[in-house]
């Protein structure tokens, strides 16, 4: 008794060297150096200093978001276009965006190429979503509008399902993976059902995957032909390449964009400013501080690090490593490997039932994490391996464990450190 005693002052008073005075920082927020009075509803990147944002206007970086350059407004059917729904990038130069129509341009925004897309739909088909693989793409939007292009987006035509009743259906968001395409959204004004419809032939035909009785869903991202999330009543996952969908987690909020750049790491922005994050393939989501209440539309990883999201009154929000802890200064780009040991403030604290605890190695070692009570004893070991250098995280579970104050402590060859935990019920 008396060594665990000893064994939990230890830990105490490594906890109190171990004190860590910066506080988390979230996202850092990026006023664009703008009157903010519009909307931004898309952002891509193609690399971490060149990127586009679109909404009310056009934007673009060529420094990782130091400085942007506000574009001119192509010149479409109803003339000047105020802004894109959404745009994809094929490379720094060559874009195609999406509104009230489509519009391309290959000198990164400084003129653009306007296309018939609006002529075949109704009035007010507003194009929410685009999305290329290669040379052949999709557009999708309101009124049942979904239209293919086999040419980097040159020509347009129509695709569109005719099978969902009477009601025009408004599909918000789209992914391809492999030869396949997945296209979101919903609608009906009488059932409000929600629906993923998927096609593996170019749009000749299409099946519903997944259809939804409470809420339209509003947002897709595939990590790899394998693996892809939606986001609608519950957070849905396929591991089957979209051939069936399962609920793997509800949250309470309104989502709008969704990326995923690995099968088990992504990120979720939604109404109210909120961004979610998942390290485990969807099983947990933990909100992270945006610093912004409004409403947050499109969110664009270039790695499972580095992130932008875009919203209501042009608040556009960014992170160097993946919303977690100090932030780095913008336009600075990580090289993913820490120059030093750390071990992290777990988040969120106090938690329940479950924490993400993130630590950094300079080189690869052997690493034990492990989670103590206050008499010293071992509830849990979270990591206990060789672990390559670079950015980690471990989730703790504390289901099974009593509320009160708990320790983990990192250990590796040369380097040993201790912090604080509280579960809640």
């Amino acid at each position: 008794m008396r060594i665990r005693f000893f064994f939990a002052i230890a830990l105490l008073s490594s906890l109190l060297v171990a004190v860590e005075s910066r506080a988390q920082q979230g996202w850092k927020v990026d006023t664009l150096k703008r009157n903010i009075t519009g909307i931004l509803s898309g952002v891509e990147f193609t690399s971490a200093n060149a990127g586009v944002i679109v909404g009310d206007t056009i934007l673009r970086t060529s420094d990782g978001g130091k400085s942007w350059q506000a574009l001119g407004r192509a010149i479409g059917w109803h003339g000047l276009e105020e802004g894109f729904s959404a745009i994809h990038c094929f490379t720094d130069l060559e874009w195609v965006g999406v509104g009230n129509s489509s519009f391309r341009t290959t000198d990164a925004g400084r003129t653009w190429l306007f296309d018939s897309l609006h002529t075949l739909y109704s009035y007010g088909s507003v194009f929410w979503a685009v999305e290329f693989v290669g040379s052949t793409g999709l557009a999708a939007g309101a009124n049942n509008s979904i239209s293919l292009s086999l040419d980097r987006g040159a020509s347009w035509s129509p695709v569109s399902p005719t099978t969902y009743g009477p009601f025009a259906l408004t599909y918000f968001s789209l992914a391809p993976a492999g030869t396949s395409a997945w296209v979101v959204g919903g609608g009906n004004p009488t059932t409000q059902k929600g629906l993923i419809i998927r096609t593996t032939n170019n749009g000749a035909s299409w099946d519903t995957v997944l259809q939804t009785t409470n809420r339209v869903v509003t947002a897709i991202s595939f990590a790899n032909v394998a693996v892809g999330y939606a986001a609608a009543d519950s957070i849905y996952k396929t591991t089957d390449g979209g051939a069936t969908w399962k609920a793997v987690h509800s949250l309470p909020a309104s989502v709008r964009g969704m990326s995923f750049k690995d099968a088990a790491v992504g990120t979720l922005v939604a109404s109210l400013g909120k961004i979610y994050r998942t390290v485990d393939g969807g099983a947990n989501w933990t909100q992270q501080i945006s610093n912004t209440l409004m409403d947050l539309w499109a969110v664009c990883f270039i790695d499972t690090s580095q992130g932008w999201a875009v919203g209501y009154r042009d608040v556009a929000v960014h992170t160097t490593n993946g919303g977690w802890g100090k932030l780095v200064s913008v336009g600075s780009v990580p090289s993913g490997i820490p120059g030093a040991y750390s071990l992290d403030l777990n988040y969120p604290n106090p938690f329940n039932p479950s924490t993400t605890i993130r630590y950094g190695l300079p080189v690869r070692c052997h690493v034990t994490l492990s989670v103590f009570n206050t008499l010293g004893q071992r509830v849990t070991t979270l990591v206990n391996g060789e672990m390559e250098a670079g950015r980690h995280e471990a989730k703790f579970d504390g289901s099974g464990c009593a509320a009160g104050v708990y320790f983990y402590r990192i250990q590796t060859g040369n380097f040993m450190e201790t912090k604080k935990l509280v579960l809640l019920r």
